[in-house]
């Protein structure tokens, strides 16, 4: 038999002639599991799967279905005027293996066009729903999927600073005095010393800190709250700027926005420990959050041993022991981790800092 020759078959002939999708390139379906689904069924369905989602998602996951419809169909880069319905059709008209690889190697094209990796789930997330609601709905298509997330693999984990970067900057703030220093200062003691995310730092009040024990109290994903035990170095960071919001007396939250030498009622913004944790050479917030966990990890235990990889993930606050496995260098063990030590750890570095600095 003579070879045929592979054929680009554009989104709308895909989409019109599902018999063609067995001639289309490898990306298509190599066979037709429900023949008699067309372009109208296939926007029905879609509009139906979408009709109780938020607007945003909305939004969000018709376009990650306009992308595969170009990814499908060949396209070197993905059409603005893409029917989503077109790539829904031809992901119902594959069969669970063709699709499982199709998702795969959509992945990994979506990261080398250099999209991020919460993008890059949130559109396969598009596909997978759509899949899934398609079978429950009408029983067509493949069925639910479960591609291996090769975009993961991908994503190339920025280094977390070390402790003598944290202690530079700490001493910058410092430095710098009045409110502002004040405020930033006690904000990476408290990032550092409690392992908060931005959004953690950012709700934090005054009445969820408890100064008799040290208690703060934060809220963490999905409303939960959380008691951590405040390393003393933190704390007093904390009460130096607590005298500018008012003393003992402050109320609402912890940190405000400052404009000249006058700290406002309101709240930073959400970017704002990203936002200094770059300007003082952190990178990111999140990469503090990485700090203090190996850090525990790696001397948090009963005399500076290592500690568990489940004691991290409980200081941290994570769901899922995974999560917690790809912040950490090291194994288990059996003792416990300890936010104090690497405070004082902290203090030592931040101290050979000053005197490094007095030297020269």
């Amino acid at each position: 038999m003579k070879s045929e020759k592979k054929r680009k078959h554009g989104p709308s002939s895909i989409a019109t002639h599902p018999a063609k999708a067995s001639r289309s390139p490898s990306r298509l379906a190599s066979s037709l599991s429900r023949p008699t689904l067309d372009l109208g069924a296939a926007e029905r369905l879609l509009d139906a799967w979408l009709a109780p989602l938020a607007r945003t998602t909305r939004a969000n996951y018709l376009q990650g279905l306009r992308r595969l419809t170009s990814f499908l169909g060949g396209e070197a880069a993905p059409k603005a005027e893409a029917s989503p319905g077109e790539g829904a059709l031809a992901l119902l008209l594959m069969t669970r293996h063709d699709a499982t690889g199709a998702l795969e190697r959509w992945a990994v094209a979506m990261v080398e066009e250099g999209l991020s990796p919460p993008s890059v789930q949130t559109h396969i997330r598009a596909a997978l729903s759509f899949a899934s609601y398609a079978d429950a709905a009408r029983g067509v298509g493949p069925g639910p999927l479960s591609p291996r997330m090769r975009a993961n693999k991908e994503r190339k984990i920025r280094p977390a600073p070390t402790l003598a970067e944290v202690a530079r900057a700490v001493l910058r703030c410092r430095e710098a005095g009045g409110p502002r220093g004040a405020r930033d200062e006690a904000a990476l003691q408290l990032a550092l010393g409690l392992a908060l995310r931005r959004s953690e730092l950012q709700g934090l009040a005054w009445a969820d800190v408890d100064w008799s024990t040290g208690i703060v109290r934060v809220t963490r994903k999905g409303a939960k709250r959380q008691a951590l035990q405040a390393p003393e170095q933190a704390l007093s960071a904390l009460r130096s700027w607590r005298d500018h919001c008012g003393g003992e007396e402050a109320e609402g939250h912890v940190f405000r926005l400052i404009r000249g030498d006058n700290v406002q009622p309101d709240p930073v913004g959400g970017t704002y420990l990203y936002n200094l944790c770059r300007d003082l050479g952190l990178g990111g917030a999140h990469r503090l959050r990485r700090t203090a966990a190996r850090w525990i990890s790696q001397h948090g235990g009963e005399g500076m041993q290592p500690a568990s990889v489940d004691h991290v993930r409980q200081a941290l606050g994570h769901s899922d022991l995974r999560t917690t496995v790809e912040y950490l260098d090291s194994g288990e063990d059996e003792a416990g981790p300890s936010r104090s030590r690497l405070m004082l750890r902290l203090e030592e570095v931040m101290a050979e800092a000053a005197r490094m600095k007095g030297k020269r």
